[in-house]
């Protein structure tokens, strides 16, 4: 009976993250943004996430002047920022950051600039939300994607405090991971098996069989990104 729960909780949670739709991973932000907690939304966009939590004091920073012009409609507390620059906040600013699908589009040395930031601005006992893709068949479909970052390198920097072969100085320990969860998308493009390179009877069937199977309609889920919930301690 443990198993069975335990495979309904996890299938049920694949289900949930195998989507573009960005509601469930907001939902896993907005628990956190409770009333009395001052907010900053990196990446603002068009407002989805300010909107979602329905917060109007909620901070905004977005690169483009022509979106914070539009969020100034329904939000006070717009900035127009370029990333890698300083963040005009004082240490220890905020109880909740969230940012989604920004660290993509930034060189190595801009990425960990920023996280460094963030870290700055962060309170003690604040919460730390980074949403990004991972690579995987459509990462590059978008010209401003840059690089790939994994999660695995956030928790090495904020959380386990490794500098064993790091390039850079390790940013902190002090983080706890409170849950890391994983975005899958359905793809068709899979690999052709094949035995050998032989133009051989066996590796005709083999394409056959991989030509079938794409009219049934198999294909599989890749990891296309995760959204990470990290502590400040």
């Amino acid at each position: 009976m443990e198993i069975l729960k335990l495979f309904k909780k996890r299938y049920s949670d694949f289900r949930t993250y195998a989507t573009f739709n960005r509601k469930p991973f907001f939902d896993i932000a907005k628990k956190y943004c409770e009333e009395d907690k001052k907010i900053l939304d990196i990446g603002a966009g068009d407002g989805a996430f300010a909107d979602y939590v329905d917060k109007k004091d909620i901070y905004l920073l977005d690169g483009n002047e022509m979106s914070c012009e539009k969020l100034r409609e329904k939000y006070k507390n717009v900035f127009n920022h370029k990333i890698p620059k300083v963040f005009d906040f004082s240490n220890n600013f905020f109880d909740v950051i969230h940012c989604s699908h920004v660290i993509e589009h930034l060189e190595y040395s801009d990425a960990y600039e920023f996280i460094k930031e963030l870290d700055r601005i962060l309170k003690p006992g604040g919460i730390l939300i980074i949403s990004a893709p991972l690579m995987y068949t459509g990462f590059y479909n978008d010209f401003s994607h840059i690089k790939p970052y994994n999660p695995a390198v956030l928790l090495k920097y904020l959380v386990n405090g490794i500098s064993d072969s790091s390039t850079s100085t390790i940013i902190s320990s002090s983080y706890k991971k409170e849950n890391l969860v994983y975005r899958h998308t359905f793809t068709q493009d899979i690999p052709i098996k094949s035995f050998g390179n032989k133009d051989s009877l066996l590796n005709k069937m083999f394409y056959l069989l991989h030509l079938i199977k794409l009219r049934l309609g198999f294909g599989i889920y890749e990891k296309s990104g995760f959204t990470l919930v990290l502590k400040k301690n």
